[in-house]
């Protein structure tokens, strides 16, 4: 998924105000480099390394799209999002996953929709996959 390079600096659509960004992944190192890499390209990052974290982060918060990872320590990242959707989170998520098998994974638990972005990926990859995540949601 390389994505339209034109679309690296669409920030501007969101009427001055970068969309926020919840990336949730238990890696600690990736999750701060991917972050930084987020904050760069101009997305406002929260971070969360567990479900319980991010659940409360999209409590106290808006969020535009949430990036999370399918493996997540106590509940997976599907388990998460439908928590999220439970508690009235909207938002689109874009799944990351190193497992080959997430998209099938994602796919029964009602997810068919939703983008899976494997690892490891590009700066360019992330970029693409979250503003196509983001292509039918109105700025906020």
């Amino acid at each position: 998924m390389e994505g339209d390079p034109r679309r690296l600096d669409t920030v501007s659509t969101w009427n001055s105000a970068p969309p926020r960004v919840l990336f949730v992944d238990d890696e600690v190192t990736m999750s701060r480099a991917t972050g930084r890499l987020l904050a760069r390209m101009g997305f406002d990052v929260v971070m969360a390394e567990t479900p319980l974290d991010a659940m409360s982060v999209a409590h106290d918060e808006p969020v535009h799209v949430v990036v999370a990872d399918i493996h997540l320590p106590n509940f997976s990242g599907v388990e998460l999002a439908h928590e999220l959707r439970a508690n009235g989170l909207d938002a689109p998520i874009l799944f990351i996953s190193g497992d080959p098998n997430a998209l099938d994974a994602a796919n029964r638990a009602g997810f068919a929709r939703t983008t899976i972005l494997p690892k490891p990926f590009t700066v360019a990859q992330l970029n693409a996959a979250i503003w196509e995540t983001l292509a039918d949601r109105p700025a906020a």
